[in-house]
């Protein structure tokens, strides 16, 4: 079998149209996004435990919020619309706490500031989930309504102690026992994690874990000024997230590996060039160094890259500025975008270069436009159903939208889980 790399600046449309040309082509299921294995544990965690991935709020939500807590230091420097979103919610009123490995450039914003170090930090977040249960500072009433397995979590925290947590991460009990005041009696309280600083690292499953059993003990989910913000590693990961591409758990290190290995036929890389510019991480561009030996190589980028001297066959691609098509931003917002037309110049539409690959392949079917490929993922994917280019052109609607009449949801979770109450999960 030959495997798919989808580069993770595309658009929807352009996503849609290649996954779907390995499914029904190529016979594959061997189709990856850069970037899936970042996002991998919040993709999963989120949708087994609540029904939905993303963040849970708009960002300017967080102008209502009580609190603010942020994992990591480096928010304003990688991910700059959100972390002036919370400077400026601090400059409102809103209360500021920073679990960092250094000092970033919000760190004197932050009423408390403490100097955790990943792992460590999904520990602290433990101790805070103990604390606020021995102590019975629980929204009981939430937890009533919305959630079950509320004993068995009390019962694997209950050795956890603020000295424990005190001897594993070298912060003093009175400083926990802040950080603590601070989590229960900010309402409401917004988290926010962006992804971690080092190329390929992905979220750390039992930090995911414990700010959801975080924010659901303290009734923060579908309230505004509440909420998760889990925060995507690339331009539209949500985007493939959201049409099934980041579901399977089939990563690009699986797809890295299995072309390092010999076991598929080649590679199709999609304005990703692992030897220049590129998302993957040095081991992972070590990984496809012996493809052009094993197999065939197919490059789609702007330029002749370096990776592009080695394929097989090289396909033109389209800059960002000169596309027409969807992205689903950060907070799930679908936004339309209109580059410049330039005519007989400019490279292919994606739905241009896979037509004329088609029928070399066994396909046939019409040339699509961008608008008519959209309508085709509104048609196949309950959740965008609600979706069309006129009703996205001005601002963008929040997916999932799944009728033509529903205004899109800014704030997940409001009405309930859509798999019913959600499971506390003992970690």
């Amino acid at each position: 079998a030959l495997g798919l790399l989808l580069g993770p600046t595309l658009t929807n449309e352009e996503l849609f149209l290649w996954e779907r040309l390995a499914r029904e082509g190529l016979k594959t299921g061997k189709t990856a996004v850069s970037g899936s294995s970042v996002w991998a544990p919040v993709q999963k965690i989120m949708t087994d435990r609540l029904g939905y991935a993303g963040a849970t709020n708009p960002t300017a939500d967080l102008r209502h919020s009580s609190g603010i807590l942020v994992i990591g230091s480096h928010l304003l420097e990688s991910q700059p619309i959100v972390g002036i979103q919370v400077r400026q919610a601090v400059q409102k009123g809103a209360e500021l706490m920073i679990l960092e490995d250094k000092p970033g450039k919000l760190s004197p914003l932050a009423r408390i500031s403490l100097t955790v170090p990943p792992p460590q930090d999904g520990l602290l977040v433990q101790g805070l989930l103990a604390g606020i249960l021995q102590q019975n500072r629980q929204d009981a009433s939430y937890l009533e309504a919305r959630t079950t397995g509320l004993k068995e979590l009390r019962e694997a925290l209950a050795p956890i102690t603020l000295a424990s947590v005190s001897a594993g991460t070298g912060l003093s009990v009175p400083v926990l026992e802040e950080a603590l005041a601070f989590v229960a009696e900010h309402k409401p309280l917004a988290v926010i994690c962006p992804p971690p600083l080092e190329a390929g690292e992905p979220f750390n499953p039992t930090l995911v874990e414990g700010l959801i059993n975080l924010q659901l003990l303290l009734g923060n989910l579908g309230q505004a000024g509440g909420g998760l913000y889990f925060l995507p590693p690339y331009a539209n990961s949500l985007g493939a997230s959201a049409l099934g591409l980041a579901r399977t758990g089939y990563t690009e290190e699986d797809l890295l590996a299995e072309a390092a290995a010999g076991t598929i036929r080649g590679l199709i890389l999609t304005t990703e060039d692992p030897y220049a510019f590129s998302h993957l991480t040095a081991d992972q561009v070590q990984q496809l160094a012996s493809l052009p030996g094993n197999g065939f190589l197919v490059v789609q980028d702007l330029f002749l890259s370096p990776a592009a001297e080695l394929a097989d066959l090289v396909l033109p691609a389209r800059p960002y500025s000169e596309k027409i098509g969807t992205r689903m931003n950060l907070e799930r917002r679908v936004q339309l975008s209109r580059g410049a037309d330039l005519g007989p110049q400019a490279a292919p539409w994606a739905g241009d270069l896979l037509a004329g690959l088609a029928p070399h392949l066994g396909l046939s079917g019409p040339c699509t436009t961008p608008d008519q490929t959209f309508f085709e993922i509104t048609r196949s994917h309950p959740d965008w159903a609600g979706f069309s280019y006129t009703r996205i052109e001005k601002g963008g609607l929040h997916w999932p939208c799944p009728a033509a009449d529903h205004p899109g949801t800014p704030i997940l979770f409001e009405a309930g889980f859509p798999k019913g109450k959600a499971k506390l999960f003992s970690v």
